[in-house]
């Protein structure tokens, strides 16, 4: 049996008036080849320490975000790319903390004013799987099958975890030009009189891609 490592530290803040938890996932992580690093969200252009914290580990993040190539190297990950259309169909059940029932249809919704959403119970998660296996089966099978290609290929792997977090450094996300161009459009759109004249160069800050010879899966 694996012995259980404390990841977390507390730190003294606020001159020592509080604390709070750091977590260190690198040990932990480190144990695994493959690390799913799933956001809370499948948005374009999120990115968090999830996808990070893999790399530092030296293990293979599997990751979702859909424009992932354009913030960081995908071929350093196995880049599960979801169809924007299949999120948005499978987030029609989605009510919060409730889930309309997974046996109606949006049609039986219409048709039925009595179909409701009901709280979903993690200790019975067998509707909301199968659900998730008939909504993703299909559009997460490429991605499963990487997986196993790494697994199952030593030099493939390695291959991995050679390739570099970013591409190009200068003018990617990790420079400051994302931050700069951010607080810059704010300005603009909020009439800065800092910003007069420099409406069209703003169009010129661009950030690299980062898909040279990308693989998505």
């Amino acid at each position: 049996m694996e012995s259980k490592l404390n990841i977390t530290t507390r730190v003294k803040t606020n001159g020592g008036a509080g604390t709070q938890f750091r977590y260190d996932t690198a040990p932990l992580y480190s144990r695994y080849k493959f690390v799913l690093a799933l956001n809370n969200a499948l948005w374009e252009g999120y990115m968090t320490e999830k996808e990070i914290n893999p790399y530092l580990a030296q293990s293979v993040a599997i990751v979702g975000t859909p424009d992932y190539h354009k913030m960081a190297n995908v071929n350093r990950v196995v880049h599960c790319n979801i169809p924007q259309n299949v999120l948005v169909d499978a987030g029609r059940w989605a009510r919060g903390n409730s889930f309309m029932p997974f046996n109606t249809t949006p049609d039986d919704w219409k048709r039925d004013p009595t179909i409701q959403p009901i709280p979903f119970d993690l200790k019975d998660d067998e509707d909301l799987l199968q659900f998730a296996k008939d909504k993703f089966a299909k559009v997460l099978q490429p991605c499963i099958d990487e997986i196993k290609r790494l697994d199952q290929d030593d030099e493939a792997y390695v291959q991995k975890l050679i390739e570099p977090f970013i591409l190009k450094y200068e003018n990617s996300l990790f420079d400051g030009t994302y931050v700069a161009k951010g607080i810059l459009q704010w300005l603009l759109v909020m009439g800065s009189p800092m910003m007069i004249g420099l409406e069209s160069s703003l169009q010129r800050i661009q950030i690299d891609d980062q898909s040279e010879n990308k693989l998505n899966v």
